[in-house]
């Protein structure tokens, strides 16, 4: 942690997560493992099983609400 190339203010989140993380009552939430990502393991998009989203239909509704029928440039992962 101390040889990663982040902020002080990132570096002490690495610590305090690791720190926590060696605390029997957040054993079942692997903060050690998670410590690059700040304890953080979840998707970037909340999902649950009533509503789902996917970012083909976020850039769909950002490019309408701008104007635009697409958004030009636009590269995906299936590219």
């Amino acid at each position: 942690m101390d040889a990663a190339h982040v902020s002080d203010h990132v570096r002490a989140l690495m610590h305090t997560c690791w720190r926590l993380g060696g605390l029997s009552e957040f054993t079942p939430l692997h903060l050690r493992a998670w410590v690059h990502a700040l304890g953080y393991r979840g998707h970037i998009l909340t999902k649950s099983r009533a509503y789902s989203t996917t970012y083909a239909a976020l850039r769909a509704d950002r490019a309408e609400h701008r104007g635009h029928e697409t958004v030009p440039g636009t590269v995906t992962d299936a590219h």
